[in-house]
């Protein structure tokens, strides 16, 4: 079994780095916002003023862990073992997420996860049998199942299991253990 754990919304906090560069308040609290996944349309932020964000380098360098990010990581390790497991992220096309993600790697994992980070638009095509994508995107998990692999979607705010109250770490334990007794099986 090999294990894609996606980072932004999983491992990094996406939406509190995105609420830092711009100075606005956290937009989940709020209930009309649960299931949303446009955090720059609930924050009012233009769209020129956004890209600039993202585009640059220091914002996903500095993007601090999720607060359950350091465990979701280690259940999956865990489970997997390292040559089993990998990070995958989609740096949408510019340089400097590409440049902004693999530093946040290099600086919170260390040299040797850059060469287990996949940077890809579509994690799709990755999937297949014996492929577990971790993620916190509704549509990375659908097309994921669609194209024969296995996937988790992570419970929050701004997704579809916005009101799943369980733990995301528990989650991913109690279904990558159900994964690894189901391969144990055969």
């Amino acid at each position: 079994m090999k294990i894609l754990l996606d980072m932004d919304g999983v491992l990094v906090d996406f939406v509190a780095g995105i609420c830092k560069w711009f100075n606005k308040p956290y937009p989940y609290d709020l209930p009309e916002s649960k299931g949303v996944w446009d955090v720059d349309r609930l924050l009012g932020i233009r769209p020129e003023e956004f890209e600039f964000c993202l585009n640059n380098a220091r914002f996903w360098r500095e993007l601090l862990w999720t607060n359950d990010g350091t465990k979701i990581f280690n259940a999956a390790y865990k489970c997997a073992g390292e040559e089993n497991m990998f990070l995958i992220t989609n740096p949408d096309g510019a340089s400097y997420r590409y440049l902004g993600k693999a530093d946040w790697v290099r600086k919170n994992l260390g040299h040797l996860w850059l060469d287990r980070t996949i940077m890809v638009k579509d994690k799709s095509l990755l999937a297949g049998p014996g492929r577990v994508l971790i993620d916190d995107k509704d549509s990375n998990v659908d097309d994921f199942l669609a194209n024969g692999g296995e996937a988790l979607l992570i419970n929050r705010p701004w997704n579809e299991l916005h009101s799943i109250a369980a733990s995301p770490v528990c989650r991913v334990k109690a279904f990558l253990e159900h994964l690894r007794r189901k391969v144990a099986m055969k």
